[in-house]
């Protein structure tokens, strides 16, 4: 049975996730893990999911507490492992098989988390721009904020930046003071950060379009704090690379700040079976930079790998 074009409250271990799907179901399945913490899949379904589901079956959803998503409450014990668990029990409930899995940045922690706890559910592992190790893609951001503030012409926020940069702070001192500096940065110089190609502003506008709540929009920041208090978004998931057994591809911006030089060297150094796709126009997020070629990577990386009997050899090619 084709299923396309639909939009569903789907509940999972007591949750009830915001869950969108398109694409005739007898594709390959591909599963969208988003990034943030608490970005929503809202941009992914607006600049990919047309695309995509020409080629898969796609499946993306809002976390757990995120926007549509059912929130969560401030007393509700949450943290990394649940996310985890919510992308095999959605795969259980939806009746997949095995699915690919496309994570973004958080997301690809995320997803890095879930193929090695539940490789038989996974076919392949496609890492956008991913954080291996919240430290130092938080180290790379400040020494992109230093140079920010120089051009600010703020000598005291920039040596402020530099030197936690390459300070001796741990995971959480690393974020207190990211947390800081950030605010004094200005939302369209932060966006400029991460976004190289002449997409610049384009979430200001994805949300001005959206008809959502303040209130959904804030669920973010519980989900967020969850993660923070429960502690293992501060651990690096670098010695967890080596675990991963399923073909795998890291996307990589040119001018993106989250995978940093030395994360990029641990994949290359841990993932035997790993590729690298660099997208020389694009920063953080190549997925709406460099949209055409995103699709096309994604689509030959998952068919080169699928067993034979899914994909005919018309769709390959």
């Amino acid at each position: 049975m084709n299923q396309l074009n639909t939009a569903q409250l789907i509940e999972v271990r007591g949750k009830r996730l915001h869950v969108e799907m398109d694409g005739a179901a007898d594709l390959p399945a591909l599963v969208y893990l988003h990034g943030g913490p608490g970005a929503s899949c809202y941009d992914f379904v607006q600049f990919q999911m047309k695309r995509l589901a020409k080629h898969f079956h796609v499946i993306a959803f809002d976390q757990r507490g995120v926007l549509r998503s059912d929130p969560i409450l401030a007393d509700e014990p949450f943290g990394m492992d649940d996310l985890v668990e919510d992308c095999e029990a959605l795969r259980i409930a939806l009746d997949i098989k095995s699915w690919s899995v496309l994570g973004h940045s958080f997301g690809g922690h995320l997803g890095v988390r879930y193929a090695v706890a539940y490789p038989k559910s996974i076919d392949c592992l496609i890492l956008e721009c991913p954080s291996f190790d919240f430290d130092l893609s938080l180290r790379s951001h400040l020494r992109a904020l230093g140079l920010e503030f120089l051009k600010m012409d703020d000598r005291a926020h920039a040596i402020q930046a530099l030197a936690a940069a390459n300070g001796t702070q741990d995971g959480r001192g690393t974020f207190d003071v990211f947390q800081t500096l950030v605010d004094g940065l200005g939302s369209e110089r932060w966006e400029a950060m991460h976004i190289h190609g002449p997409e610049k502003g384009v979430f200001p506008r994805l949300a001005q379009e959206a008809d959502f709540q303040d209130e959904q929009w804030g669920r973010a920041a519980m989900h967020f704090s969850g993660l923070l208090r429960d502690g293992k978004i501060y651990e690096s998931i670098i010695p967890l690379l080596s675990a991963i057994t399923q073909p795998s591809l890291l996307i990589k911006g040119k001018f993106d700040l989250v995978t940093c030089d030395k994360q990029l060297l641990a994949y290359l150094q841990n993932v035997t079976n790993g590729e690298v796709a660099m997208f020389e126009h694009s920063g953080h997020f190549p997925r709406i930079e460099e949209p055409e070629l995103y699709e096309d990577v994604v689509r030959r990386f998952v068919y080169k790998h699928v067993s034979v009997g899914r994909v005919s050899a018309m769709q390959v090619t």
